[in-house]
């Protein structure tokens, strides 16, 4: 059992994505060896392409504000607070924040990404 102070955790932001900011709660070099776990804050306008992750799965779950995922069809769906949004291993994936305020949301990802 370990306590982690998010205070001294880091905050990161993907490539390419300044106004993305993540922090990040539990990584493997904290002592996690199945998953990981940030909370990313998505800025209106913002959100990620689509990208599938071909060995790990990962679930959403939404703090505040919403944020409009899409599938690698096109399908659409909108999750706000108290929504949770699994995607499947190797599922493409995009989120977009269309609304007016900062989404922000807690992501496990399992197994972590490489």
């Amino acid at each position: 059992m370990k306590l982690i102070n998010t205070e001294e955790t880091r905050c990161w932001s993907p490539e390419g994505r300044d106004d993305v900011v993540s922090q990040e709660v539990c990584r493997t070099d904290l002592g996690a060896s199945k998953a990981i776990v940030h909370i990313p804050t998505i800025k209106p306008g913002d959100g990620s392409d689509v990208d599938p992750h071909p060995a790990s799965e990962q679930v959403f779950v939404m703090l505040s504000g919403e944020l409009t995922f899409r599938d690698g069809t096109g399908k659409e769906l909108v999750a706000g607070p108290g929504s949770t949004v699994f995607v499947p291993i190797n599922d493409p994936h995009a989120t977009h924040n269309k609304g007016t305020e900062d989404a922000v949301c807690l992501v496990i990802t399992a197994p972590p990404i490489k």
